[in-house]
């Protein structure tokens, strides 16, 4: 069904700046996807926002300022993506089970569809469907917002409250 992920490594924890930074800490994850003719390298960035709640972003080295929306055109999503929930649940064995994480989807940049017909949406939506877990874990997408949210099955009653806290965490990430 899909490759193993790639082998990822630890860079640094970086602490948040009271009273600046929406964030405790975040942690800085690094590895590399290869074809033929090039290698790019992946940055993922998870951010402890307290309470069992975390960010998670990831995107591919790159100086531009819209490094979240520019498509590496590798066609490797399965490789990111996979690579990406593997330091997440590696993530949240270290944690404890009851993290939730939760991330924005950027707008591609040349995507004009309402997001839940983005190419990009239903690349992300497929493959979450196929690599999270059921029995465990549960994935809500939040269209409005542009959020999908990963959270243990046992905490299906805070759906209302999850969103809700995230909704200020991207507001005050983001927005």
């Amino acid at each position: 069904m899909f490759d193993q992920p790639n082998e990822y490594s630890f860079v640094q924890r970086e602490r948040g700046i009271p009273n600046i930074d929406p964030y405790v800490c975040q942690y800085v994850y690094k590895f590399f996807v290869r074809s033929e003719t090039s290698r790019f390298k992946y940055i993922v960035v998870i951010k402890d926002h307290e309470n069992d709640l975390y960010s998670i972003d990831y995107y591919f080295k790159t100086k531009s300022p819209r490094k979240y929306r520019i498509a590496s055109n590798q066609y490797k999503a399965h490789k990111v993506i996979g690579t990406a929930l593997r330091i997440m649940t590696d993530f949240r064995l270290q944690r404890g089970e009851s993290a939730i994480f939760g991330m924005i989807a950027a707008e591609g940049i040349e995507e004009l569809e309402p997001f839940d017909q983005e190419k990009r949406f239903r690349v992300y939506k497929n493959l979450f469907a196929r690599t999270i877990n059921p029995n465990l874990n549960k994935v809500m997408i939040v269209p409005e917002i542009r959020a999908i949210f990963i959270y243990p099955k046992q905490r299906e009653n805070e759906r209302e409250e999850i969103i809700k806290r995230y909704e200020s965490v991207f507001a005050t990430l983001y927005g």
